[in-house]
Formats: C-alpha cells, sequence, structure tokens
C-alpha cells in the first residue's frame, strides 16, 4: 500500500513493515547478541504451525529508543477513542458552518431564531448520519483517501437532496408562524450552499484529526504476553493495515510473569525484565495488557490481578480478538471464553424494541419500494424466464422453516441438479436477475416475511434447509446462528460478500455470532444506517 502523507508515520525505525510492533525477549540467545542487536531491528522466527513462535528483541535497546510518554503524544486515547473523536470533530465543523449557513438563510427567508437554532442542529445530524451510513467512518476507508473522497462526495450528493426536501417542504412546520416556505429553486440554492460549507467543514476536520492522529494522540500501546500461535496470529492480524491506524503492538514473552525467573539457567537480559510485569508495563507506558498466552500451557494469574489493580486493562486473547476485529474468531474457539464471558442476552424491552422497529420500517419500506417494486415485476415478467415471485423453505429461530419471498432473479431450472450456492457471478443469474440483485431490489417482498414475523430487519441471512443440516454438522457453533430471527440484512452482510463456500459461512458466521453475542438496539439501527452503503459499494472479503 502506497504511504498516506495524511497517516501517521512509524514511530521508530524498527518499527515493522506498515505497522507498530515491537517485541522484547528474556532469552539466553538474545542475550549473547546484545551487543551486535542493532536496536531499529526486530527479528522473528516463523516455524511450522506446531512450532510457530515469536522472537523477541532486547528489552534494554528498546526502551532506550522508546522516547518518554510526554514527548511522544499528548495521551487523549485514555479520554476518546479515534473513532468518536473523529465523529465529534466532524460535528462541531460541520454544526459551525451550518450555523454560518442559517444566518445567511435568514437573509434569504424569514425565519426566527428557534427556527434557524432547530435548522442547523437538524442539518448537522442529518451531514453526520449519511457520513456514517456511507462508512466514512471506518478505519478501512480512511486508510484510502480516494475511496474516502468517493464516500464523501456521495454522502453530500445525498445530503444535498434530502436538505432540499427540509427546506422546501419541511421549514414552515418548524415553528411555523409568519414562515413561508422557500420555492423550488431558492431551496435547491440553500441546500447547494449547505453542501458546499458541509464539503468545507468536512476538509478542515479531517486535516485536523488526520493531524492528531499523525502525532499519534490516539495511539494505544498494548503489552501482548505470549511467544506461541496465539501472539504470531495476533502479530499478523493487528500489526498491519487499517488496524495498525491506532494500536501499538508490543510483545514479551510468557517468562516475564514466571516468579521463578531467577532460579531459571536463562541468563536475564536486562533489569527490567527482572521485575513484576506490572513495573514493567509502567516503564513501557503500556495502556493494555492482552494474556494471549497458548491453551495447555500454565501460568500464574497474580501478576496480571497486580497490574490491574494498579489501573492497567487486562483482558483475554479472544476477548481483544473480538473487539478489534467485530467478530468472534473461530480458528481458535475457545468454548469457555464463550460461556463466561458477557453476551448472548436479549431482554424483553429488547425484543419488544426490535419488534416495533421491524413493523415501523417494514411498513415505510415497503410504502416507498412499491412503485420500484412494480417496475421490477414488469421486468421480469418482460423478461419470461419463469413466475415473477419465487418461494422456498428457509431455516428461522430455533430450526423453524418457513417460505421466504423473492423475486425471481436466476432461471426457472436452477436448482434441477439440487440446492447450490449462489455467487454474485453466478451464470444461473438472469440478465434482469443481476440488475436486481445489484440493488437488492429482489429482497424487497422480504417485507413481508418481517411483517409476517417470519424474518427480522436486521439477523444472519436465512439458508435452505440441506445447507443448513450440511454446515451443522461441519461446521462448529453453526446452530447457534439460529438463536435469533433471520434476517434481511445484518453484520455480516454489510461486512462480508456473497458466500459460496464451507469458508465463507465459516467467516460469515463469526460475524453473525458476533452479532448475536453483542445484540443491542443501537446496532441494530447502526447495520441499518450501513446497509444503505452495500446498496453501491457492496462489501469485500477480508
Amino acid at each position: 500500500m502506497a504511504f498516506d502523507p495524511l497517516l501517521p508515520r512509524p514511530l521508530d525505525q524498527h518499527v515493522s513493515g506498515e505497522g507498530r510492533i515491537r517485541v522484547i525477549a528474556s532469552t539466553e540467545k538474545n542475550a549473547q547478541a546484545e551487543s551486535s542487536f542493532r536496536r531499529d531491528e526486530i527479528h522473528e522466527n516463523s516455524r511450522d504451525a506446531e512450532g510457530s513462535t515469536v522472537q523477541f528483541a532486547d528489552v534494554q535497546q528498546l526502551n532506550t529508543a522508546m522516547p518518554p510518554r510526554s514527548k511522544r503524544y499528548a495521551p487523549l486515547r485514555p479520554i476518546v477513542n479515534f473513532g468518536t473523536a473523529l465523529i465529534a470533530l466532524d460535528a462541531a465543523f460541520i454544526g459551525i458552518a451550518q450555523v454560518g449557513w442559517t444566518e445567511i438563510l435568514r437573509d434569504w427567508v424569514v425565519i426566527k431564531t428557534a427556527q434557524a437554532m432547530v435548522l442547523a442542529a437538524l442539518s448537522t445530524f442529518l451531514s453526520i448520519l449519511v457520513l456514517y451510513a456511507l462508512d466514512a467512518y471506518r478505519r478501512e476507508i480512511l486508510m484510502n483517501l480516494g475511496v474516502l473522497t468517493t464516500r464523501a462526495i456521495a454522502a453530500f450528493v445525498l445530503n444535498n437532496a434530502l436538505l432540499f426536501l427540509i427546506v422546501h417542504y419541511g421549514l414552515s412546520a418548524i415553528d411555523a408562524a409568519g414562515t413561508t416556505d422557500p420555492d423550488a429553486a431558492q431551496s435547491e440554492m440553500l441546500a447547494l450552499l449547505s453542501s458546499v460549507l458541509v464539503a468545507g467543514a468536512f476538509v478542515i476536520s479531517r486535516t485536523v484529526s488526520y493531524s492528531l492522529l499523525a502525532r499519534r494522540c490516539f495511539t494505544h500501546r498494548v503489552l501482548v504476553v505470549g511467544s506461541g500461535k496465539r501472539a504470531r496470529y495476533l502479530k499478523e492480524l493487528l500489526g498491519h493495515g487499517s488496524r495498525s491506524l491506532v494500536n501499538e503492538l508490543i510483545f514479551v514473552p510468557e517468562t516475564v510473569i514466571d516468579n521463578d525467573r531467577a532460579k531459571s539457567s536463562l541468563e536475564p537480559v536486562a533489569d527490567l525484565t527482572d521485575g513484576p510485569i506490572d513495573e514493567l508495563a509502567r516503564t513501557l507506558q503500556i495502556d493494555e495488557i492482552v494474556v494471549a498466552i497458548d491453551e495447555g500451557q500454565q501460568f500464574s494469574f497474580e501478576p496480571f490481578v497486580a497490574c490491574k489493580a494498579g489501573g492497567i486493562p487486562v483482558v483475554s486473547y479472544n476477548c481483544f480478538i473480538e473487539r478489534e476485529t467485530k467478530r468472534v474468531d473461530l480458528n481458535r474457539p475457545d468454548l469457555s471464553w464463550l460461556v463466561y464471558s458477557d453476551g448472548f442476552r436479549q431482554s424483553l424491552a429488547d425484543a419488544a424494541l426490535k419488534r416495533a422497529l421491524d413493523i415501523f420500517v417494514s411498513s415505510v419500506l415497503l410504502f416507498i419500494s412499491t412503485p420500484i417494486l412494480v417496475l421490477a415485476i414488469v421486468a421480469v415478467a418482460i423478461g419470461r424466464d419463469g413466475p415473477v415471485f419465487f418461494k422456498q423453505q428457509r431455516v428461522t429461530k430455533d430450526g423453524r422453516l418457513f417460505w421466504l419471498y423473492k423475486i425471481r432473479t436466476m432461471r426457472q431450472d436452477a436448482e434441477r441438479n439440487g440446492p447450490q450456492w449462489s455467487s454474485a457471478q453466478d451464470p444461473r443469474i438472469t440478465y434482469v436477475g443481476a440488475i436486481l440483485r445489484r440493488f437488492r431490489i429482489d429482497e424487497i417482498p422480504q417485507l413481508v416475511n418481517v411483517l409476517k414475523g417470519d424474518m427480522s430487519l436486521v439477523g444472519p441471512r436465512p439458508e435452505q434447509p440441506f445447507f443448513v443440516e450440511q454446515l451443522s454438522r461441519e461446521v462448529r457453533l453453526y446452530s447457534l446462528r439460529h438463536s435469533v430471527k433471520a434476517g434481511i440484512t445484518g453484520w455480516a452482510q454489510i461486512n462480508y460478500p456473497y458466500g459460496a463456500s464451507k469458508a465463507d459461512a465459516v467467516r460469515k458466521l463469526e460475524y453473525e455470532l458476533y452479532y448475536i453475542k453483542n445484540y443491542s438496539f443501537l446496532q441494530e439501527l447502526s447495520i441499518l444506517l450501513q446497509t444503505v452503503r452495500v446498496l453501491f459499494w457492496p462489501p469485500r472479503a477480508t
């Protein structure tokens, strides 16, 4: 990936690749090599899958190369994370721009101060909402200025259309006395002016935020304890790309928590490794400790209790992976962690809110999309590829079967050889069907399934009984996806493309389990908003 001048440069020369990774060792081999070891170098030892380890650098040399925290950055990260700060900065700058816009509006249209304030707040909220819906706050997008620019332009165009409707038809609804709505030409001019101001504020906001990021104000320094497969997986997963944007990983071997190190035949590399791990964490200015020691290895939790008591958060390997990837990792599933961790709970209030949202949004979308649905029906009927509507048995909550409705997008004999995986480039898809699938128009009839209670707006995609039976036998924990209703959209759908294999099913299951485990009403709204982005930019495999 090409270097982007707006993104932060690596802290020191000993950072490997695109990410910020440091490794610290206490092995005899590294102790003997201390005099010849270059401090800007990270040595990595790669074995086969069974003996995969991470080889560590000298802690003393690493610490010497590390500037004090006060000189390194202003620690904003413990106060607010980068995503929240980004939204707050955008809201602040766009809000100021919209206040200026309402002042211009008052010269064109007679409105009261209260109306101007409400309109400025509404237009700011709308701008942030549209930017969020089109994924302008995702870390992967932040690292690619070309994609970010495209998303931002699309957001400004959509925001312009919505503001036009508000100004032209809704202005008098805000404290209506003595107010007349501007004509269409005035409304469009005012909406366009607002969009230009929003775009300018967005550029300023992002310049400030990238400047703070480049100064590492949001860097989260993580001490990873472990030297086996888990530590290597963390290094490969989080040490590059967008996930390295705010995370700086520092690896130390398991020996740092061994109370009997003094009796070990290995010479200590430096005084730093002789002290308790909580002192090492404070010396290295650690924000969080991740326990990534491989399963089966015996170790004491007592040193980690001291760290936690000292105000340094300590998290398990699985919790850290889940938080950073937003999925439940099934490569190395730890069932005890799933059992003891929070989640997999939905209160009666949550269920009631979810059902109310399903009914309201489905009714509105069905009404709004009726003209599009009629055009799709006509197009399929002209194609004469079979009946316009298609129904098929699918599986929903608790394994219950139901009839799912869709507009036909495949040839009538598509499954003459039995059920098959469907993919984005499936040759069985008709020309009209490809267009309908591209914008998810074929799924509009599923809103009827939602109103009937067979499905929800958000949830795991419903599969055919044949694939459910097959995958339940072959994929661990697959049946858990049926603990909630199937959905039209979902966390897996907005993060992963069409699945056409068992491997795709496993990866989508990871996202589905994350959604089920961490369910909240706000997450439900977030997924619905981000579904707008999927209509124009389908997700890619990760």
